[in-house]
């Protein structure tokens, strides 16, 4: 069987580092994206209503803390997470707030926050559990 893929998106370097190293030490596959960046904070995927990375990836893990919802700049991650949610691919959403995620229930898993790599792992096979029942 081969390994499923994570697409992993994550502002924080440190952050995007850990939960893709947690996901390869469980055997995932992990493509890494930070997210909107400044100066315009608008990533292709809120540009053009698509995103490269969501095609191989099985699974989409998302940090809600995008960089420009600070500034309130830019592509906002319920923009994100409805790209996300409407490719068909299970989504983890991440981050403290989970409220946002709950519009989208029944495609959009929410990991416990803070993250640690036991329930981030959990979720995300969780997620794609779900998709295959």
């Amino acid at each position: 069987m081969n390994a499923a893929t994570a697409l992993v998106v994550e502002f924080d370097r440190e952050d995007r580092e850990s939960i893709g190293s947690w996901l390869e030490d469980a055997g995932f596959l992990v493509t890494a994206c930070p997210g909107p960046q400044a100066p315009s904070y608008v990533c292709v995927g809120g540009r053009k209503g698509s995103c490269l990375l969501i095609e191989p990836a099985d699974v989409v893990v998302l940090d809600l803390r995008l960089a420009g919802e600070d500034v309130m700049e830019g592509t906002a991650a319920a923009e994100l997470l409805a790209l996300y949610a409407s490719s068909g691919k299970p989504v983890v959403a991440l981050g403290p707030d989970p409220r946002i995620a709950k519009v989208f229930t029944k495609a959009v898993g929410i990991a416990p926050w803070p993250l640690d790599a036991r329930s981030l792992v959990g979720s995300v096979r969780a997620a794609l559990d779900s998709r295959r029942t």
